[in-house]
């Protein structure tokens, strides 16, 4: 389990790391949480 969580912890780091060296204009959080809200939208008409 150690090695599980371990692994998770490395992966995690690299991944942030990799957002914080990409240069790419970060994305504002209204536009964020819109598009987020978005797929929320199109998930909840594909259910009905």
């Amino acid at each position: 389990m150690a090695a599980d969580v371990n692994s998770y912890d490395a992966w995690f780091r690299a991944q942030v790391q990799e957002a914080f060296d990409d240069p790419s204009p970060a994305t504002p959080h209204a536009k964020a949480m819109q598009d987020a809200q978005a797929l929320i939208e199109a998930r909840r008409q594909q259910k009905s």
